[in-house]
């Protein structure tokens, strides 16, 4: 079962954008595999990321594993 990062490709905050690149480039960089889901496609798809995070109000980016809830956290230097 692979890592999901639901992330959205329409959103005018800045820290959104942010925090979905860094964790994009953290993955990437570390070679870990995952499947990238745009909410933004799909109403769906935001109530299943909502789902996983158990808050039904929940932002992007968010990361799971199947229906495992995996956070997520930005590490700033």
């Amino acid at each position: 079962m692979s890592l999901t990062l639901f992330y959205t490709s329409v959103s005018s905050s800045v820290q959104i954008k942010k925090s979905q690149d860094k964790i994009m480039a953290t993955l990437e960089s570390l070679k870990i595999p995952f499947v990238q889901v745009d909410i933004a496609q799909s109403s769906e798809h935001k109530e299943t990321m909502r789902r996983i995070c158990g808050n039904p109000t929940a932002l992007p980016p968010q990361l799971a594993r199947g229906d495992v809830y995996c956070g997520f956290k930005v590490f700033h230097p």
